[in-house]
């Protein structure tokens, strides 16, 4: 695994690494990045963005966690057909974990990808 921070002004933090997916989509490898952003007074997201499946996928589900030892939740009602998630439900200052899913056409998820964390700033 690999991760890297770097820092600039529209972006203030990503977190990068790489995953490989070995279960049910054995070519499921790429890139996996979170970024902390502040989208003005008050309001922060995270971006997850991640490399697609090389195998046929319906989506992906995106779940959440808050360290330490929090339950992952499902963010997605549905899989959604693209390779990044914007998460608007945070809250400065917070810490979260996330990890991404492939589902395929029978509905059966993948393994989830290596953890990614992603701390909020504090206003």
């Amino acid at each position: 695994m690999r991760l890297d921070f770097r820092r600039s002004s529209s972006r203030p933090l990503f977190a990068s690494l790489f995953f490989a997916v070995l279960a049910l989509f054995p070519a499921a490898c790429g890139r996996n990045r979170a970024a902390d952003q502040d989208g003005g007074p008050g309001h922060h997201s995270v971006t997850l963005s991640w490399a697609a499946s090389t195998t046929p996928v319906v989506g992906y589900n995106v779940y959440r966690a808050t360290p330490p030892n929090g339950p992952y939740s499902r963010l997605n009602p549905e899989p959604i057909m693209t390779t990044h998630y914007s998460d608007t439900r945070v809250e400065a200052g917070h810490t979260y974990t996330y990890h991404v899913t492939a589902v395929d056409g029978k509905k059966l998820e993948s393994p989830a990808t290596t953890d990614v964390t992603a701390t909020v700033p504090s206003p």
